[in-house]
């Protein structure tokens, strides 16, 4: 309250964004098209129990530093087997507020897996970032940055920029990429959201001694409700499809098997923490 930030979430009953997390997502069936590298990996469901918890650690007039953290656990059920890939993660930022009109920040986020079936694991990597946010009025704001991911010897270097926009006091519109989103919140304890998002996962798996590098990305696309439960903790619950999804199996470096995913819908259920 006595530092020079300025977010803006006064003006809309749309709450801040969550600052902490448990979240569980189920896939019923997922069924790749084409031919199959093998018969029993034609179709497989996908789950995965995530958790991630942030806090400023230090405040300034004009300065703060955030510190975080993520755990998560997929798991693939395919007919002849199982397979679990676990990771967990950490993350740094440093967020300033050099003038009303500016918001910058930097990040850095680490992750590596740990797991617990003796022929898969999560490969490590890491993300960082940077960019600003510019408030051109209390109702619109632009930002403007670049992120880079680490993984598995690969760098992918991607934009981060976007707007948010608030409607008066119950609707707002973020189109920032990879989280575009409408929400509505009638009053200052629901929320419903109209959105899509990006996950994946990829792993390694040992198929008796040889190392195979495999690839899962989907965009989730659906609706969800959230309520406030108590103070700030909020429960949500979401349904949809995820498309445009995409499988793909590498070994010796070179690759095996690339194909797309048919939609399939999703579950999901989540507890937030979302500050005042």
């Amino acid at each position: 309250m006595r530092s020079d930030f300025i977010f803006d979430k006064n003006i809309s009953n749309v709450p801040f964004f969550p600052m902490g997390y448990l979240q569980l997502s189920y896939n019923n069936s997922f069924e790749l098209e084409g031919d199959c590298p093998t018969a029993s990996s034609c179709e497989f469901s996908f789950h995965s129990i995530s958790q991630g918890f942030g806090l400023p650690v230090w405040v300034g007039n004009k300065d703060m530093i955030i510190l975080a953290e993520t755990l998560e656990s997929d798991q693939l059920q395919f007919k002849d087997r199982d397979i679990t890939i676990n990771n967990a993660g950490v993350m740094a930022a440093w967020i300033s507020q050099p003038s009303e009109q500016w918001q910058t920040g930097i990040f850095a986020y680490i992750y590596d897996g740990f797991d617990k079936d003796d022929n898969a694991l999560q490969p490590g990597g890491n993300i960082i970032g940077g960019g600003g946010r510019f408030r051109h009025e209390p109702t619109f704001h632009s930002y403007w940055g670049l992120v880079r991911l680490d993984e598995n010897n690969n760098t992918l270097i991607y934009p981060y920029i976007g707007f948010d926009w608030f409607i008066g006091k119950k609707v707002s519109v973020s189109a920032l990429i990879p989280w575009p989103s409408v929400k509505y919140s009638p009053d200052t304890d629901t929320i419903y959201t109209l959105g899509a998002s990006i996950s994946g996962s990829e792993w390694e798996l040992d198929n008796q001694g040889k190392v195979i590098n495999n690839n899962l990305g989907i965009i989730d696309f659906g609706l969800s409700y959230e309520k406030r439960l108590r103070g700030l903790f909020w429960i949500e619950a979401g349904a949809g499809y995820s498309g445009f999804a995409r499988a793909s199996i590498t070994s010796d470096s070179d690759l095996e098997f690339n194909s797309k995913l048919e939609p399939s819908p999703f579950i999901r259920f989540s507890l937030n923490l979302r500050p005042e």
